[in-house]
């Protein structure tokens, strides 16, 4: 099959590789067939992956042939909506077959139906498909999903994109189907509730430390308790990542908007505060005086396992070492 992927992000990258892997041809419609950024290049598998498609001529550069294909996959940055809208329209007007427009980009509820309100016939679909990968599995999990979530009403628009899909999704798989609209917002509900649990045991943590108590028993012990489970229970020194933290300030506007709700914004601005707590603890240690201390930082990524350092909580504790004239060695 001839599939067009449209966008830079992590998923876009994803997509090219297993889907060329499985005997896809790819076309992009500019630039190069693996990502500049070292965030991306550095996920495990993916760049020999894109390397072993272009190789076999499964994954290529070809923008009227990429305009021409019958299936379309975009994960494009949020900020792109108006780009996506007007590729959208330019697809459609190239178009007088059947067309499976595939959204995994976070531009927010209802985009998907401003997509298909563009589109000229019933055989012209857009489906969302939220992007649940994580950066550092994001290869094993397009292969091996826990679930799929399909955003669409159209029965022929679902078994076109399970016929893709197939090879990846082998055995048991849960598949749930909702409105387009649901799926765009599922990502949000999800990543608002990761954020809560997180936030809320980095509060514990706290409290535990001013108490004199162990926080690992504590968590222990809440962990026994089904209803919480394990999951997100590790106490750190805040979240970070550029996608999680855009679907939590795309969910605060929601409740504000909408509810006048400042949930999310708290854990958000906590969350700042909490990202300072390794220099806080430094600074007291040391008498508050860090001047001429050299300190080594093992791992400036927001998480283990990767090489992106957007919103990673070691660049506020390497800020304020160095405004309190410490000397910082980053491995």
């Amino acid at each position: 099959m001839k599939i067009a992927v449209w966008g830079e992000e992590l998923s876009a990258w994803v997509a090219c590789a297993q889907l060329a892997s499985y005997g896809n041809t790819v076309y992009l419609a500019q630039g190069e067939t693996e990502p500049a950024t070292s965030q991306l290049r550095s996920e495990p598998g993916l760049l020999s992956a894109l390397q072993n498609a272009s190789f076999s001529e499964r994954l290529l550069v070809n923008e009227e042939a990429a305009i021409q294909a019958e299936v379309h996959w975009l994960s494009m940055s949020p900020d792109a909506a108006e780009s996506a809208l007007e590729l959208v329209e330019r697809i459609a007007s190239a178009s007088k077959g059947p067309l499976l427009i595939v959204n995994q980009s976070n531009f927010g509820v209802g985009m998907c139906d401003r997509m298909q309100a563009l589109l000229s016939s019933d055989l012209q679909q857009v489906i969302y498909l939220p992007d649940l990968l994580q950066a550092g599995q994001a290869m094993q999990q397009f292969v091996n999903p826990e679930a799929l979530l399909i955003g669409t009403e159209s029965a022929a628009a679902k078994a076109q994109l399970l016929a893709l899909l197939r090879p990846f999704h082998l055995g048991q798989r849960t598949i749930q189907q909702m409105t387009c609209r649901e799926a765009e917002f599922v990502k949000y509900a999800i990543t608002g509730l990761l954020a809560l649990r997180l936030g809320y045991i980095n509060e514990m943590a706290g409290l535990c430390d001013q108490l004199n108590l162990d926080m690992d028993a504590i968590r222990r012990g809440m962990s026994t308790d089904k209803r919480i489970g394990t999951h997100y229970l590790q106490p750190g020194c805040g979240f970070g990542g550029l996608q999680f933290t855009q679907y939590l300030q795309g969910l605060a506007e929601l409740l504000t908007g909408r509810r006048g709700s400042v949930l999310i914004d708290t854990v958000l601005a906590q969350n700042e505060v909490n990202k300072e707590w390794p220099f806080r603890t430094i600074w007291q240690h040391y008498n508050c005086n860090l001047s001429g201390r050299k300190v080594a930082i093992w791992g400036a990524a927001f998480k283990a396992g990767v090489a992106d350092i957007d919103n990673a909580p070691a660049l506020r504790v390497i800020d304020a070492l160095l405004a309190q004239g410490a000397h910082i060695c980053v491995h």
